[in-house]
């Protein structure tokens, strides 16, 4: 197992966090490959994966509509095998219309081909997220 995954990982996810807090979509989510998958946690059944750099930005967008201060704040990343890493953190922000606060965790489980993003797997709880990890 390749014991720095997570350690090496982190700048590059600390980057993207950094980028899409500043409200940069395209730097944060432009990198990532055609291939990639990202399954949201709150995911509408009819749009339940998203794949490539294009749909997760449209995603993501959309949330920036809502919430003009949204803020994703990693805690901590923790290797779960070869090629897995989990990143929890929180994220918040307040809408823009009612202004109500929100905030919550998340729990993301990112597959790795030698660093490259394939895939992200979020939930809002760690045991969730441990289960699908290693399941």
């Amino acid at each position: 197992m390749a014991e720095d995954l997570a350690a090496r990982f982190r700048p590059i996810h600390e980057a993207g966090t950094q980028a899409f807090n500043d409200g940069d979509l395209e730097g944060a989510l432009g990198g990532l490959p055609e291939t990639f998958e990202w399954h949201p946690y709150d995911a509408d059944p009819e749009e339940s994966v998203l794949r490539g750099p294009e749909e997760v930005q449209r995603y993501f967008g959309k949330y920036r509509e809502v919430f003009a201060d949204w803020h994703s704040e990693p805690l901590e990343y923790k290797q779960l095998g070869e090629s897995t890493v989990l990143v929890h953190h929180v994220i918040t922000g307040t809408s823009r219309g009612a202004r109500v606060p929100v905030e919550i965790e998340v729990f993301e489980v990112w597959d790795l081909d030698d660093l490259q993003p394939r895939r992200v797997r979020q939930f809002t709880s760690r045991d969730e997220a441990m289960a699908a990890a290693t399941g």
